[in-house]
């Protein structure tokens, strides 16, 4: 097994204990966190593990570079650090400046993510848009020649694949 493959294995692992660790500070009393806070350290443990799978991912050599999962897994982790500030009171803001700095971090850091995969991925050609009215479908068959008698009694479509009198 290439080393990297193992280093993803292992860390797949230590997620669940990450995790479950995390859960058990709280209730163990090793720590005295709320139970907000505990779910922020829990979030952001595995924002955390999410942002090492996808950078390993997409640095390892025999992998397809997948930029838009860096970019989200970047995404949840930052917000995730930045929430786990605010619940852990890193930092003296209100409740209104605490909702600003989340939004204004998220926003600018989706933003430069997206200018990060648009860099990062080649667009697929399309074609170029026809012109409706000279534009000629020659893919579809020939629809069924039907011929179509008028009578007093309405009209009537003899068709071999379609009998309905109308």
């Amino acid at each position: 097994m290439k080393s990297n493959a193992r280093f993803v294995v292992i860390w797949a692992a230590l997620v669940p204990v990450l995790t479950g660790g995390a859960l058990l500070v709280s209730p163990l009393q090793i720590a005295h966190w709320s139970e907000v806070q505990t779910g922020l350290v829990v979030a952001t443990v595995n924002a955390t593990s999410a942002l090492v799978l996808a950078a390993v991912a997409y640095l390892w050599a025999h992998s397809v570079k997948e930029p838009a999962a860096l970019a989200g897994a970047l995404g949840a982790f930052t917000i995730a650090v930045v929430a786990l500030g605010n619940g852990f009171t890193w930092w003296d803001l209100t409740d209104d400046a605490a909702q600003l700095v989340v939004a204004f971090v998220g926003s600018i850091l989706v933003l430069l993510l997206a200018i990060f995969v648009r860099t990062s991925v080649t667009p697929i050609d399309s074609a170029p848009a026809m012109d409706v009215d000279s534009a000629v479908v020659e893919h579809l068959p020939d629809p069924p020649a039907a011929e179509v008698a008028s009578s007093s009694e309405g009209v009537h479509v003899d068709d071999p694949n379609l009998s309905v009198g109308l």
